[in-house]
Parts: C-alpha cells; structure tokens; sequence
C-alpha cells in the first residue's frame, strides 16, 4: 500500500487508518480495494430510454412523467421503469435520484396517490409499513420538493437486480460478463451502476442541473458507492445507511461483519466472503467517502438505531474529512450540522424516514445548491410534511 496512512490507536473497537495525504494515486487505491475487497467491480450497465409516458397530474406546478428503460443487449424484458417528478414552472434547481424499496408498478401506484392527496388508496399493509417505518417511507412530500425548486426521480434497483442471493446470481452473472468470478460485483455494485447508467440519462435531460444520490439503508450504502465511484453526480445524501455504508466497518454497536455477512451475502463481492474475517481496517468506510470530495453528502442517523452504528458514521465523516481538506473543501464541521461539506445530523427516534428527516435533507440542498429565489430558505424552515 502506498505510504499514505497510518495505523491508529483502536477506539470503540475500530482501528482507523487515517489518511495522511490524498491526491489521486491514493484515491485510485481506495476506488481498487474497495472493488477488491468489499463489493466487487461495479459493473457500466447499458441502458436506453424505450418509452416516455407524461403521467396525468390535476395540480399545475408539477410535472410527472414515466420512463422505461431497456438493454439493447437483453431486450424489453430487462426493464426499469422510473418515475419523474419535477416543477413545471421553472427548470429545477437540484434533482433527487432516489432508490426506493417498492416494485416498479407499486412504487408508481403509490406515488401517485401520494400525488393526489389519496390517503384511501393505500392499503393496510403499507399504511402498517409507514406507520413503523415513517410516513415517507415509500414516496417523499413531493408538494414540498416542487416548493422547493427539487425534481425527483424514483426507481426500484432491485427491478433489474433482485435483493436476493438466488435470483440474483445469474443477473449479476451476464451483467458483469468477462470479471473473473472472485471479482464480480456484489447485489450493492450492480445498483450503483444501475443508479450511474440512470443518471447519464437524468444529466441529458436536466442539463447543467446538479444531480444528487439518494438512499436511504441499503439504498443508502449503493447512494455513497454510486456517487464515489461516478464524478457526474454532484453530491450524496444517504440516511441510515449504516454498516458498508457510512458506518466504520468494526464498530461498537449495531450489525458486525459476520452478521451482514451471513444475512446478505449476495451485496458483496465473494473476495470478501472468503476473507470478511481478517477484514484489517486498512481500507474503509472514510475512504468511500473520502472518493466523494469536495462534492456535499449528507449522512443521517437516529439517536436509537443502534444497528446502524450513527457513532461510527460520525468516526468514518471525521476521518475522510483530510480528503475535503487536501481538496479545498470542508469536512465535517465541529457542530454537527449541514455547515459542512459532510454534513451530519442526528434525530431522535428509530429507523426510517419522516418529517424531520425531509426537512433535513432540503435543508442540505438549499445550503448546498443555489436556491430559485431568496424566499426558498424560509420555505424550507417552514417545510411540515404530513405524518411522522
């Protein structure tokens, strides 16, 4: 390894290397023994636009539109469809590219009620899921993104890639043609060049618009990778994200290794089965997003989602910061808070997504990105979204 970083004294059981000097020889390090070591080399998945659909919408500042894309290679069967969302009076000012849990047909089913105001066609299961999880679990307060100058673009990864060991196998397979087996790209890799292969497509039609990766959980560990890894995107918000995400990989609480490892291992690459546990530190978390400076990412955390470790994420944001330094750019602030260029914050509470969280997140983006209009900071102050 290059002689750029330094073992430390162990805290909170996790040792951390810190990066002594950042320049690109050492980010190259970083981008080939993450790729090496955890989660496989992301695969350029080729997709195209096969079909735009202006979707009916009766309230007047929005646009919404359906996209389907294809593989010229495997045809229309191997198809995501997305959802977009975005001000009809202006062009937006910044645009979520957002991973959500819900299958393509669901997911734009749900979204559209959430839309028309239609509380009463969601059905029990998914008004229970919100209820635990946060009433914006599923689709975001898209009233308050338009306010706020924010388009947004919803996908479901898992479409394509399934989050499942068995059925994803052979995907990742003819999707990674010609990587050697050992190296092939985990479940996680392959939605991050799902995720890149959509925002090329994004960037064309919003042009000279900033486009930031959202995620939240698992989507929020492919978030931090996707933008890591594709310099196209002009930043990262990732809530909850947790262990391989922005958590440090040995942390004091909330999911090991091992238990990660046993649970999911078809986001990972195989390397990384065979050798989780001798996983040194010498590569980790900070130096994913160390890949993403000087570019803003927001990490957010529950004060009781222990499985998340938030300490760690809080260890993994100071350590990176030497990158934003040596880049010009801010690192984590001294308070926490969004004065950083990684940006922290920490809310009361359990795993998922509420109010609090999309006035945290629009916070990020109007401190980050130039607002439409000088009255946009107090539109966000006053941002109520419905539920919890």
């Amino acid at each position: 390894m290059p002689p750029t970083s330094a073992k430390a004294r162990p805290k909170a059981a996790s040792a951390i290397h810190p990066i002594l000097v950042w320049n690109e020889t050492t980010a190259q390090f970083a981008r080939e023994e993450l790729q090496r070591r955890v989660y496989g080399r992301i695969p350029r998945v080729d997709l195209q636009i096969d079909e735009i659909s202006p979707l009916t919408e009766p309230r007047t500042e929005m646009n919404v539109e359906q996209w389907r894309l294809v593989s010229p290679s495997r045809g229309k069967a191997f198809a995501l469809d997305v959802l977009l969302v975005w001000p009809r009076v202006a062009p937006p000012r910044v645009v979520l590219l957002a991973q959500k849990f819900r299958h393509a047909d669901a997911t734009i089913g749900d979204c559209t009620a959430a839309l028309l105001g239609n509380a009463g066609a969601k059905g029990l299961r998914l008004r229970l899921r919100e209820w635990i999880l946060g009433a914006h679990i599923h689709a975001p307060p898209f009233h308050d993104l338009i306010g706020a100058g924010v388009g947004v673009v919803l996908f479901h990864p898992a479409q394509l890639v399934p989050d499942h060991p068995a059925h994803s196998a052979p995907i990742m397979e003819a999707m990674s043609d010609g990587i050697a087996a050992p190296d092939r790209g985990g479940v996680l890799a392959h939605w991050a060049g799902i995720t890149s292969a959509l925002r090329a497509h994004v960037s064309e039609r919003f042009k000279a618009t900033p486009i930031v990766a959202w995620g939240h959980s698992r989507h929020g560990k492919a978030a931090l990778l996707a933008t890591a890894f594709d310099e196209g995107f002009a930043g990262a918000v990732a809530h909850q994200s947790g262990r391989f995400g922005a958590s440090l990989t040995h942390g004091a609480r909330g999911e090991s290794v091992r238990q990660i490892a046993r649970a999911f291992p078809h986001w990972f690459c195989q390397r990384f089965q065979d050798d989780r546990t001798q996983h040194s530190g010498e590569i980790d978390q900070h130096h994913l997003l160390a890949l993403i400076a000087p570019r803003p990412v927001l990490l957010g955390n529950a004060t009781s989602d222990f499985w998340a470790d938030p300490k760690g994420a809080v260890r993994a944001a100071l350590a990176a910061s030497a990158a934003y330094r040596a880049l010009g750019a801010a690192g984590l602030a001294e308070r926490p808070g969004i004065a950083g260029d990684i940006a922290v914050f920490e809310r009361a509470g359990w795993h998922g997504i509420n109010a609090e969280d999309w006035r945290c997140f629009l916070s990020f983006l109007d401190a980050k990105f130039t607002p439409l209009q000088s009255g946009a900071s107090a539109t966000l102050r006053t941002f109520v979204a419905s539920g919890a």
